[in-house]
């Protein structure tokens, strides 16, 4: 059932039990035994209700295969705050926690990095026999 139906039947159980106890203040034992299996139902449907607010996340570990999983909303917090847990994202493609989101570089670290990468790039060209008159790094 969605999570629509179990609403409505909800309501439908939730309507007929104010009914029930509002056509009279003494309950015969047939509306007794009526009632009592409205709230049984009822007390079914409200933790169904709850158990289909939890969606299905794919779960990745640092360690392991990505697995899907069925969370609430607690256990997703739980989670997303846990150390060992790499990535989650949700089956209707919200990204709850991202893996490796890669270190920033400053504009000053990237233009030391481009530099270090030009003069690797320039001798490999000279011991491969290529010639090299200049380099430049653009768009940093």
């Amino acid at each position: 059932m969605t999570y629509k139906e179990i609403k409505e039947r909800l309501t439908q159980c939730e309507k007929s039990l104010l009914k029930i106890k509002a056509s009279s203040s003494t309950l015969p034992a047939a509306k007794l035994t009526q009632v009592s299996k409205l709230e049984v139902l009822k007390e079914s449907l409200t933790r169904q209700l709850k158990e289909s607010k939890a969606k299905t996340y794919l779960v990745t570990p640092k360690s392991g295969q990505t697995t899907a999983v069925s969370l609430g909303d607690d256990e997703k917090d739980a989670l997303t705050d846990a150390d060992d847990v790499k990535a989650i994202k949700g089956i209707d493609g919200e990204t709850v926690k991202e893996g490796n989101q890669g270190t920033v570089y400053s504009v000053e670290e990237t233009k030391i990095i481009a530099k270090q990468v030009g003069k690797a790039v320039a001798s490999a060209l000279k011991t491969l026999g290529d010639e090299l008159s200049s380099m430049k790094a653009k768009h940093i």
